[in-house]
């Protein structure tokens, strides 16, 4: 493999998923919904997210691993940048 080329997850990653992955509105449906094209505004996947019982938890997944990409509890990549630069007490729900 190139040394550029990104890290990709072993089969044993993917299969630990979190409990709470079971749950999610997102399961079953196909991951394109959530990797909108550039400058597209991911509407479908925020409508989706909208629904999920567990946000709270993908939000807190997504936000613990910089290099997480994609739609994740409704946020975008550069939404969850911004989030992180704000002072916890606003994020606390």
């Amino acid at each position: 493999m190139a040394a550029d080329a990104p890290d990709l997850p072993s089969l044993g990653d993917l299969l630990n998923r979190p409990a709470w992955h079971r749950r999610a509105a997102c399961r079953g449906i196909g991951p394109s919904t959530f990797f909108p094209k550039r400058g597209g505004n991911g509407r479908e996947a925020r409508a989706i997210c909208a629904r999920c019982p567990v946000t709270e938890q993908c939000l807190s997944y997504a936000m613990a691993d910089d290099d997480t990409v994609g739609m994740w509890a409704g946020t975008s990549s550069n939404e969850r940048v911004h989030l992180s630069k704000r002072p916890p007490e606003i994020l606390a729900v």
